[in-house]
């Protein structure tokens, strides 16, 4: 281990054994060098419509880029199966945090939606590597643990850097084009160190290569896809409601940097507080929600995050007759509101990952896990595109927004529906696992 690696001390006071601790010195700085490129870009839907005008449906593509770049996961894990992860991470890094020096002479936004695509898609690519490579590197007991502390860790940084960034951009709105190539460097580093770390000798060894085949990445989710559907009436069900609040989610997005500057008269700094900050500070609530997750099911978490959602909107809406009758700044209602977003994504977050497992029982996740993102990919295509047009063509957030909140109501009433069937089924699960005899031990 290097010296200066020796006397970084944070890792010393973890109780994890002494290899986890030597690479996760190297993924917690790499996280936290990550992060302070994270946050600079979390004011890029900012720059795009306060800087350089950029319309509703404008902000609809990009938000449709970047949902929809969720499906490339499937071929970004395709890609590095069986392979030595760190070449691909590398590559991917240095493609998606590169283009963040293009931002020196971009200016307009086509060129800068384009970059931004880049970097999503590329992106997208490069996750499924890296969690594979955490996965593989780092012991099972610690495993949770240790990511989750690697989260709260990053946001802090992140909120930080984005309201940074904030007070930086309301001094030149132009800025960006020197702070985000700046970024892209940070994002970089980040990558060269994680590439660095240690790694288990196991996995030094390419095991199980297999051809790069289009029909399994294309074909086969697809077919697996409708196959889970039609066996699993249930799932398709509660994927029909989730469905719902991510159409209501994605109409809102390409529509909130013009509200926060045109009807909350909000400067960069300020918004950063928004998106930046009370956004991302509900993700430290998450190990609450985890709980929650523990003593509830999954349709009865999404049930309260999709009531907790429908509040969002909601609040943008009263937000100025709210203000006006307090005699406060406008402003104050959209961080009440995004208080309340940020709280509820958090809870969204846990019920996004874990209940495909719920669901799954003692079959294979992965089938229930690539539906939910298959069709969380479907969604993020035509939705921001449909709410930014709407928005547009209106010429008011409004209906957006009204309609925003009819749909997050219909998926928890959806939802609570399914409370009594999922219910029967776990308990079903539960007496069979009861009934099933113990294994005989030898000795």
């Amino acid at each position: 281990m290097p010296a200066w690696l020796r006397r970084f001390g944070p890792l010393r006071l973890v109780p994890v054994p002494l290899l986890d601790k030597v690479v996760l010195h190297y993924y917690f700085l790499s996280a936290m060098v990550g992060a302070l490129m994270n946050g600079a870009f979390s004011n890029g839907n900012m720059v795009l419509k306060k800087t350089l005008g950029a319309t509703d449906i404008h902000l609809g593509v990009l938000h449709a880029i970047g949902a929809g770049s969720l499906l490339l996961g499937i071929i970004g894990s395709e890609m590095v199966s069986g392979r030595d992860k760190r070449p691909f991470i590398l590559l991917m890094g240095i493609l998606s945090r590169g283009i963040f020096l293009a931002f020196l002479f971009v200016n307009d936004v086509p060129g800068y939606i384009m970059l931004s695509a880049v970097f999503v898609v590329c992106n997208s690519l490069l996750i499924p590597a890296q969690t594979s490579l955490w996965h593989a590197n780092i012991g099972q007991k610690t495993r949770n643990e240790m990511w989750g502390l690697s989260v709260s860790i990053g946001t802090f940084i992140s909120m930080a850097s984005a309201f940074a960034v904030g007070w930086l951009l309301d001094h030149n709105p132009y800025a960006y084009r020197y702070i985000f190539p700046v970024a892209g460097v940070l994002g970089i580093i980040s990558t060269l160190i994680l590439i660095r770390a240690p790694i288990r000798q196991r996995f030094k060894i390419k095991l199980d290569r297999r051809r790069f085949d289009a029909r399994r990445v294309l074909v086969h989710p697809v077919q697996t896809f409708l196959a889970l559907m039609k066996r699993d009436p249930l799932y398709l069900r509660f994927e029909a409601a989730f469905f719902l609040y991510g159409v209501a989610f994605m109409i809102t997005a390409p529509l909130l940097p013009g509200y926060l500057s045109e009807v909350a008269h909000m400067n960069f700094k300020q918004a950063s507080i928004c998106e930046g900050v009370l956004f991302q500070a509900g993700s430290l609530l998450t190990p609450l929600w985890g709980r929650l997750m523990d003593r509830r099911t999954p349709t009865q978490l999404c049930a309260i995050v999709f009531a907790l959602l429908a509040c969002f909107p909601a609040t943008l809406l009263l937000g100025p007759h709210m203000t006006r009758a307090l005699n406060v700044p406008i402003a104050y209602g959209a961080y009440l509101a995004y208080a309340l977003y940020g709280l509820a994504m958090a809870g969204l977050g846990v019920a996004w990952n874990l209940a495909p497992i719920v669901f799954a029982g003692k079959q294979d996740s992965s089938n229930y896990t690539g539906a939910h993102v298959t069709i969380t990919g479907i969604r993020g295509v035509f939705a921001p595109i449909a709410g930014g047009a709407l928005g547009e063509t209106l010429g008011s957030h409004v209906p957006v927004f009204s309609a925003s909140i009819v749909l997050f109501l219909c998926a928890a009433a959806g939802m609570l529906m399914l409370e009594k069937q999922l219910r029967a089924r776990l308990k079903a699960a539960q007496e069979e696992e009861a009934q099933t005899p113990a294994p005989a031990t030898s000795g």
